[in-house]
């Protein structure tokens, strides 16, 4: 049960899963939250998955329940995976009803912000109810495990963590994408180049990486920032670097499907993000061989991997630019992928995990 079909964000890592998990063993259904099939939804399809869209939950949970168990109850599933985070207690409140045994809730969120007293209250009364329904709980990182399940999840039993891990070898470095892209983008081969890919919402903070664009350039006057996705906060970042002054020197690609060779052609990953449950987008990066500069806000699990450097939002944007030109030594940009797999987070290795606890849980008496 997801949140959608868009390009990018859970729709992404749950096809990484299903592309590398045994098909002949696990069969994936997806049942959808918004109407609107996007671009992933032909891919599922075509690995053999049934989409099933849900009335939203604004036309009335009763419906929602409703359209709900009807699926399950002619479909007979031996695992409901929910991936709404609080509000994850109410599809498997239906899953329990339907007489689903394998009723896992997912987190994919860590949010560190201070919420509304709403949000707060909706978030403890999902966490208690999911320890009510969910039989398994799952996170992509153990500040995703704390935010949608509570301060004692990551000692809990029926807690696990499972990072949501990538298809590796698609994002290794090939120095002819890199010319090629560099020049499809109008960047010559000796410019300096950072980025970041991600949908333009605030959480994200795209805004920032512009703020610190300037103190790059007083570096390395021949810099330029890639910035790929799209979102409603385009418009606002777009007015920030006509504001600084630095238009020019900014590169908007909007939302594309060809981001193992944008990453080729940067010299640099920024992720000034407010908070991520796990960030797909910074192990892609590794993955290409890029040093990445992330905000402190980031989870720790990146630590695992080589060149990933923490940097708090509180300090200026010169320390940001510091980290982003530091010189770190020499470095074979084709060993990122060997760095993603040594720590864990190749997809081979972690659909695997995921397929072996589809199974046993089902088979249990």
């Amino acid at each position: 049960i997801i949140n959608g079909t868009k390009l990018g964000g859970i729709s992404s890592v749950l096809l990484n899963y299903y592309k590398n998990i045994d098909r002949s063993r696990v069969q994936f259904d997806f049942a959808s939250l918004t109407p609107d099939r996007g671009p992933v939804a032909a891919e599922y399809e075509a690995l053999g998955a049934t989409i099933h869209f849900l009335p939203t939950r604004r036309a009335g949970l009763r419906a929602f329940a409703k359209r709900l168990e009807e699926i399950l109850r002619e479909h007979h599933y031996d695992v409901v995976h929910a991936h709404g985070c609080h509000s994850s207690w109410l599809d498997l409140r239906v899953a329990k009803r339907c007489g689903v045994k394998v009723r896992i809730a997912h987190g994919h969120n860590a949010i560190k912000d201070r919420e509304p007293f709403a949000v707060r209250l909706k978030r403890r009364v999902g966490i208690t109810l999911m320890r009510h329904y969910a039989t398994v709980r799952l996170a992509c990182s153990r500040d995703a495990a704390i935010y949608t399940f509570g301060a004692h999840a990551p000692k809990e039993r029926s807690v696990w963590l499972l990072s949501n891990a990538i298809e590796s070898a698609r994002f290794a470095f090939d120095p002819t994408v890199r010319r090629e892209m560099r020049e499809a983008l109008g960047i010559k081969e000796s410019c300096f180049v950072f980025g970041t890919v991600g949908r333009m919402t605030s959480e994200k903070n795209q805004i920032h990486a512009v703020r610190v664009l300037p103190e790059v350039l007083q570096r390395r006057p021949d810099s330029y920032l890639l910035l790929v996705g799209d979102g409603s906060c385009r418009a606002v970042i777009e007015a920030e670097a006509k504001a600084l002054g630095v238009t020019d020197r900014v590169i908007f690609t909007g939302a594309r499907s060809d981001v193992p060779q944008l990453l080729c052609a940067m010299d640099a990953f920024i992720l000034p993000s407010h908070y991520e449950g796990y960030p797909v987008s910074a192990v892609e990066a590794v993955a290409s061989g890029l040093p990445v500069v992330v905000s402190d806000t980031v989870t720790r699990e990146l630590e695992a991997m080589p060149r990933i450097t923490y940097v708090s939002l509180q300090q200026p944007p010169s320390d940001w630019a510091e980290a982003i030109c530091a010189d770190g030594g020499e470095w074979e940009r084709a060993a990122g992928v060997a760095a993603v797999q040594a720590a864990g987070f190749d997809i081979s290795a972690v659909a695997a995990e995921l397929e072996n606890l589809y199974v046993e849980l089902s088979e249990k008496p």
